[in-house]
């Protein structure tokens, strides 16, 4: 509610897109799976005050390195059919969800 209301000025809140973008983006660095689904949203479509991207490959980076479960699935459909910027390498996927014991 915070967020939208920072976002579109809603709820009692004054519009202030940067730091509806600073909230979501300290809820994902905690680890928050809906925040992090609301940045992907945002890189991928230019919504919630977030410019659209043309690769989400470092976002997932990021998020793999911190161990965050979207993030390694995220990578893994990347490598698996060339998405979000990654190159499609089934055999480094296949490799990725055994090394990283993803359920499949």
């Amino acid at each position: 509610r915070k967020l939208e209301g920072l976002t579109y000025g809603r709820f009692g809140y004054s519009k202030n897109p940067n730091a509806a973008l600073a909230f979501n983006d300290d809820l994902v660095a905690r680890g928050n799976q809906k925040a992090t689904i609301r940045k992907f949203e945002g890189l991928s479509d230019g919504l919630y005050g977030y410019q659209k991207q043309h690769s989400l490959k470092p976002f997932i980076d990021k998020l793999v390195q911190s161990r965050n479960p979207l993030g390694l699935y995220f990578y893994t459909l990347g490598l698996k059919f060339g998405l979000f910027g990654f190159k499609q390498d089934e055999e480094q996927a296949k490799r990725f969800i055994l090394e990283n014991g993803i359920p499949y």
